[in-house]
């Protein structure tokens, strides 16, 4: 089993499909992440900070055990001014280097564009992907997901994966992402996390899970 996430923003992979990563690859599974988008001083980040968000990224990229890891290096937050042939290509370069028989991508009706611009543009990829059998899911970003207002419709989980034994490791891993993870009530607190997983997690009689909406399959 290949399994690839596809994260808008360093952070996105772990609030998504953290859990499920990790027991991908204690099932030894090969796992591959690309990072859509990068951070530069054009966005006010100082050079300490990006090079502080490096270290993160190398940090979070060996707690999961990926073996490879793919950067885009798109400015975020400006996905909307990017001719869309560029991104569509770039992803398609890394999956079709990877071959991943299982995708882990964000919900096309997020609040954050970016997150909407890549899910279109990875259901176009998909199209002329060849591997079978692949699975593609959608997962769910606190803040993003369940904040949108999009007319694509709302985010429905049809697939579960329990969590239980790898939530403490998601938690932790996260954690390294210091600038996202605050006191509770912010919407990205350590509680939140886990109150999210416990709620998914009663959904199918287990003490916490993830949520996914199966967006594609080939058998």
């Amino acid at each position: 089993m290949k399994t690839l996430v596809v994260a808008p923003h360093p952070d996105d992979e772990t609030l998504g499909c953290g859990g499920t990563l990790l027991r991908r690859k204690s099932e030894g599974s090969e796992l591959a992440w690309v990072i859509v988008t990068t951070v530069s001083d054009i966005l006010n980040w100082s050079e300490e900070d990006i090079e502080k968000r490096d270290k993160e990224i190398k940090k979070v990229a060996k707690l999961y055990g990926f073996t490879k890891v793919y950067q885009l290096g798109f400015p975020s937050a400006e996905l909307d001014i990017i001719p869309r042939h560029k991104l569509i290509k770039s992803l398609s370069q890394s999956f079709n280097d990877f071959l991943p028989n299982e995708i882990f991508m964000p919900f096309h009706g997020d609040n954050h564009s970016d997150h909407t611009i890549i899910a279109e543009s990875i259901n176009t990829v998909i199209k002329w992907i060849s591997t079978a059998p692949l699975s593609v899911y959608c997962y769910e970003t606190l803040s993003e997901t369940e904040l949108s207002n999009s007319q694509k419709g709302t985010f429905s989980p049809n697939v579960y994966i329990d969590i239980s034994k790898f939530l403490k490791k998601k938690i932790k891993i996260m954690s390294i992402y210091e600038n996202q993870l605050k006191e509770h009530p912010f919407p990205r607190s350590e509680l939140a996390i886990k109150s999210l997983a416990y709620l998914r997690g009663s959904s199918i009689n287990a003490n916490a899970a993830e949520a996914f909406s199966l967006f594609k399959k080939i058998i």
